[in-house]
């Protein structure tokens, strides 16, 4: 359940974004005059109530990836959504890009990608949830029903 998926240069060009809702106010840019611009760089997670903003750089081609959701989902698969974004985008669309005189001419689209990687994230935490076992109490047990029932016979 994120609100908010952002690509941009550290020179703050945006080269992908995907709002899933209204944001109450624009964290990601209290993130970068808070954190980015004072070159906090070992960081990669701000809290903004009620908003939770996690990102990834990728230096050598002066990206951040961005991610805002609100902090009370807890979502665990953050982390593999930025670094998936990361790669996807460093393979199959930062080699596509046009520059011309510094300037860039030609962004392919992300949007279709970012989506599937979004789906398998998703997916992937639905099937962990799954997988966990709920603890039983101990008279849903075996041992816990034959002392029930030896408790019913001796009353």
């Amino acid at each position: 359940m994120i609100d908010y998926a952002c690509i941009f240069t550290t020179g703050g060009v945006v080269l992908f974004f995907k709002a899933f809702c209204t944001l109450k106010f624009d964290a990601l840019d209290t993130v970068i005059k808070k954190v980015l611009v004072q070159d906090k760089v070992s960081e990669s997670k701000y809290f903004i109530e009620p908003y939770m903003v996690r990102w990834k750089t990728a230096n050598d081609l002066g990206l951040i990836f961005a991610i805002v959701y609100q902090e009370i989902f807890q979502l665990v698969y953050v982390d593999d959504l930025l670094e998936m974004m990361k790669n996807e985008f460093k393979d199959k669309i930062y080699p596509l890009i046009k520059i011309e005189n510094n300037f860039l001419k030609d962004v392919p689209s992300f949007e279709n990608l970012f989506t599937e990687i979004l789906h398998r994230c998703e997916s992937k935490q639905e099937k962990n949830q799954k997988k966990e076992k709920i603890m039983r109490d101990f008279y849903s047990t075996e041992k816990g029903k034959k002392i029930l029932e030896k408790k019913g016979e001796e009353d």
